[in-house]
């Protein structure tokens, strides 16, 4: 069973709870930070035999409507997958074939986006979220586009899953649980390191290394990464030795 909440072009609708508003307003921030043009939440609970769902989407309306009128939902392999099992999607290679082929060439017909990525995280041992980007990137840009992305993918789909369960669950997955690379990462700007040099001995790009370092403050609910530091000391998530 899955349910839809839809907020048609980022917009949200007249009847939009504060919830609702205060989730877009993240999801708003997310499409700026990362260029994507589509953003798409699905939050899986696994607690019975079958699983049920809330999807959270951010097309026009109108290709919602082609795609419920279509009868897509029917065969789409993203509402079939066990998300337990799966940890990140390329949309051109889950849609190449059959009849979920249609599904993807009436998308990109419509201009909704030429590529897109799925990426999964567990949230706890009831909800998983999986977090669907899409983008108008090259065909020969996407594989290096990919793979230089996505670790913050990953970061990115634990965040708004956690977000989505303090909106609307009124539960946090973790306050204070960081990956060993955000502690790995924090124990590094604790010793002084700047970013190209954490880039540098971690063999990451600087960039994913600040994507890093905004998850990290995220989850402390710290505003910059002095704060981010003093609280992981305070809480024992990271100490002053050598991260590498």
């Amino acid at each position: 069973m899955f349910n839809i909440k839809v907020f048609a072009s980022f917009e949200a609708s007249h009847n939009a709870t504060a919830a609702d508003r205060e989730f877009l307003s993240a999801l708003i921030a997310m499409r700026k930070s990362l260029g994507a043009r589509h953003i798409n939440i699905a939050i899986y609970d696994y607690t019975e035999d079958q699983p049920v769902s809330i999807h959270i989407l951010t097309y026009p309306m109108d290709w919602v409507t082609h795609y419920i009128r279509s009868h897509f939902g029917e065969f789409d392999p993203l509402l079939s997958l066990d998300y337990r099992r799966a940890r990140q999607l390329d949309w051109q290679e889950i849609y190449a074939s059959g009849d979920a082929a249609k599904i993807f060439a009436s998308f990109v017909d419509a201009g909704h986006g030429r590529n897109a990525i799925t990426t999964i995280v567990p949230l706890n041992a009831k909800y998983h979220c999986g977090l669907s980007l899409v983008f108008d990137c090259l065909d020969a840009d996407w594989p290096k586009f990919k793979s230089e992305t996505m670790e913050l993918f990953r970061f990115e789909a634990d965040r708004i899953g956690d977000l989505y369960l303090k909106t609307y669950k009124a539960q946090s997955v973790n306050p204070v649980k960081l990956t060993h690379r955000e502690q790995q990462i924090l124990s590094l700007v604790a010793q002084g390191k700047t970013d190209d040099e954490i880039a540098t001995l971690l063999g990451l790009g600087k960039w994913t290394i600040v994507g890093h370092l905004q998850s990290a403050k995220y989850k402390l609910g710290s505003s910059n990464r002095t704060s981010a530091v003093a609280t992981a000391i305070t809480h024992g998530i990271i100490s002053l030795k050598r991260a590498v």
